[in-house]
């Protein structure tokens, strides 16, 4: 058999790497618990986390009590022609309700009076009385209208409650 110098030097290649890694298949001391180089990519640039939408979620106590999970509107929510307005479907007590407000004198972001501006809390169930209505507390507005807080008092058929939480457009 002849030899070819292009094939001895391929057969010479895979000894000099067998001979660079330590011998004939046994690691040595050195390469026996060396890690295997990893290779990374370039990290790319971080990206800021979003800011949770806020929800609705209100608390009553008084002649209705509970807490409401996360409620979403229904219906047009924020700015309109007539100001601002919206509704939520909130389940207290097991009970569906529906939460409703009403800006009719929107001037932008900030803190409104209950009354004149209103909230009201109604049972939302076929032949359901329950009727609260708000007599004082707070609504504040945020930054784009589509969003804010609750306090206050609501006078109903049934009694007095009092009302705090955050609300949102959504959906």
């Amino acid at each position: 058999m002849r030899w070819r110098p292009g094939l001895l030097a391929a057969a010479a290649v895979p000894l000099l790497a067998l001979a660079a890694c330590g011998g004939g298949g046994h690691p040595t001391a050195a390469t026996a618990h060396t890690p295997a180089p990893h290779h990374h990519r370039a990290a790319s640039p971080s990206r800021p986390t979003p800011t949770p939408t806020p929800t609705t979620s209100v608390a009553v106590s008084g002649t209705v009590t509970g807490s409401s999970g996360p409620a979403h509107s229904t219906g047009p929510c924020g700015l309109g022609q007539g100001g601002l307005a919206a509704t939520f479907d909130v389940s207290l007590d097991g009970q569906p309700y529906q939460l409703v407000i009403e800006l009719l004198d929107y001037h932008g972001p900030g803190s409104y009076q209950m009354p004149p501006d209103r909230a009201s809390l109604r049972q939302s169930s076929s032949g359901a009385t329950a009727f609260y209505a708000s007599q004082s507390g707070t609504l504040t507005v945020a930054s784009g209208g589509r969003s804010g807080t609750i306090s206050g008092d609501l006078v109903g058929n049934a009694g007095t409650i009092q009302l705090h939480g955050t609300w949102s457009c959504s959906g």
